[in-house]
């Protein structure tokens, strides 16, 4: 028994027990398959909670809001690069992508768009909220949303600078009682024309416009020439502006093409110029005598069809006496309510809790919060504190986690 107890305990010439060995064979299996596994939960792709991989705004429905969608490179520079505030565009460059929050605002504009009799006057939105809350985004993303039905957008991303200090003054061709701004105009033409593309070729022209003696324009002609012309000579490129927009109104009343306007800071419109007189030099021009705000005036008015009127009143835009609030009652003069009236309200808030958790996993995802305090639910609760959950400045709160 001694010597067979003595073989159970040892195994003769080797110095291991057997069972000891097997023991260690079975804890080495099992720290391998759970070094397996660990492995292979880390491989799954990781659910984006924050996102929607449904990149049409046309799709877009309340499912959708509160998710960020990815936009592609194209559909930014067409509708959202010369819109956004500058560290909306540096993020999206430090990100490797841009992506947009779909938000209930927008979704609303998009069902009264699909509801609207476009064969009835254009209705009018004033969009209005607070600084940083995300106007802006909220334009473009209406901006996508017709660009993908196939709409003529016009699009004025900050009308202010033509406001102020413009490149050149002249009088105009057209009316010796208003001034053109050129250099501005013709910029504005590029930009028109590369945002509508796609859509330019095959629209042609309703009637004849003569510039001069022996240059004109004929009905018949198409839109692209009647943009080169303009872009080429900026002498007449305020003019050309105004015939672009008023064949715009023209053919969508006649049901032709559709127009979106989308005026970002409309109430500069009736605010004092800083632009000095020629005749002058002591004295500004007031509004009217502006050329480019006689032809966007006309664009506010609803006796046109086919199309809708997007603007936004922005406490920037506004005198630095006049900045208390953000109500449109309060940014626009009698005379601007009088002739934007009637029109659909949309007020864009604060980030909702539900908008605000997204925006900071996003934000963790793309490695914007790096700090470990920046990642535990304390540290989140402070900055929404410190933010108020306002979209700009929780951007500005977490560049410094």
């Amino acid at each position: 028994m001694g010597d067979t107890d003595s073989c159970l305990e040892k195994s003769p010439k080797r110095g291991g027990c057997k069972f000891h060995t097997c023991s260690s064979l079975s804890s080495a299996t099992q720290s391998s398959a759970e070094a397996f596994r660990k492995a292979s939960e880390s491989q799954k792709p990781k659910i984006s909670v924050f996102r929607t991989s449904e990149s049409n705004p046309v799709k877009h429905t309340l499912a959708h809001s509160g998710l960020y969608y990815k936009v592609e490179s194209e559909e930014y520079n067409r509708y959202m690069k010369a819109g956004q505030h500058e560290k909306l565009h540096k993020m999206g460059i430090a990100f490797n992508e841009h992506c947009v929050m779909v938000r209930e605002p927008a979704l609303e504009i998009f069902e009264c768009i699909r509801a609207t009799d476009l064969s009835l006057p254009a209705i009018r939105y004033i969009i209005y909220g607070q600084l940083g809350a995300g106007k802006s985004v909220t334009l473009a993303h209406v901006m996508s949303f017709c660009g993908r039905l196939g709409w003529f957008v016009v699009h004025v991303p900050w009308f202010e600078r033509f406001m102020k200090y413009p490149k050149e003054v002249q009088v105009s061709s057209h009316n010796k009682d208003r001034v053109d701004t050129p250099v501005e105009c013709a910029e504005w033409l590029n930009y028109f024309k590369e945002m509508n593309a796609h859509l330019i070729p095959e629209v042609k022209l309703q009637h004849t416009y003569v510039w001069n003696r022996r240059e004109s324009t004929e009905a018949g002609a198409s839109l692209s020439e009647l943009l080169e012309y303009g872009a080429s000579r900026s002498k007449y490129a305020a003019d050309v502006m105004g015939a672009v927009l008023k064949e715009l109104r023209v053919q969508s009343s006649k049901g032709i093409l559709k127009t979106l306007v989308a005026l970002d800071g409309v109430n500069a419109l009736w605010l004092p110029s800083k632009i000095s007189r020629i005749d002058n030099r002591n004295l500004k021009y007031k509004p009217d005598e502006l050329t480019v705000v006689h032809n966007l005036k006309k664009m506010l008015t609803n006796d046109w069809s086919g199309g809708a009127i997007m603007s936004i009143v922005d406490t920037r835009c506004s005198p630095v006496d006049q900045k208390e609030s953000y109500m449109p009652r309060y940014l626009l003069t009698k005379e601007a309510i009088d002739m934007l009236e009637p029109h659909i309200p949309i007020h864009i808030q604060n980030y909702s809790d539900k908008e605000a958790q997204s925006c900071l996993e996003y934000f963790i995802d793309r490695k914007w919060i790096m700090k470990q305090e920046g990642l535990t639910m304390e540290g989140q609760r402070e900055i929404l504190f410190l933010s108020s959950q306002n979209p700009l400045e929780m951007y500005n709160v977490c560049s410094r986690w």
